[in-house]
């Protein structure tokens, strides 16, 4: 089950920024569609009167991308032996 969880984390990534980058460039959902990408595009062009409507919706993105990877290794140290998982480093292994 380890593995699968650290697949499962990484895919959430991958999918959020392929789904993110395309409603920023337009090639997503449709204009009247909530999208991460259509959201931050829009504030992209008032960064410079008005920093507010960029920040929340970059920020959670950036935060969905960059936390479940993350936290894989925490998820899957009860779980599956340090060994299985990749960049895991236990005081067992370092002896």
């Amino acid at each position: 089950r380890g593995p699968l969880i650290v697949d499962f984390c990484l895919r959430i990534g991958y999918a959020t920024i392929l789904l993110g980058t395309l409603g920023f460039f337009g090639l997503g959902l449709e204009p009247e569609s909530p999208d991460w990408g259509s959201t931050i595009n829009t504030g992209r062009k008032l960064i410079l009167a008005y920093i507010h409507p960029l920040i929340p919706p970059a920020m959670a993105l950036l935060s969905l991308v960059l936390v479940p990877p993350a936290k894989t290794k925490a998820l899957c140290a009860p779980i599956t032996p340090c060994a299985a998982v990749v960049g895991c480093s236990s005081s067992a292994e370092r002896t």
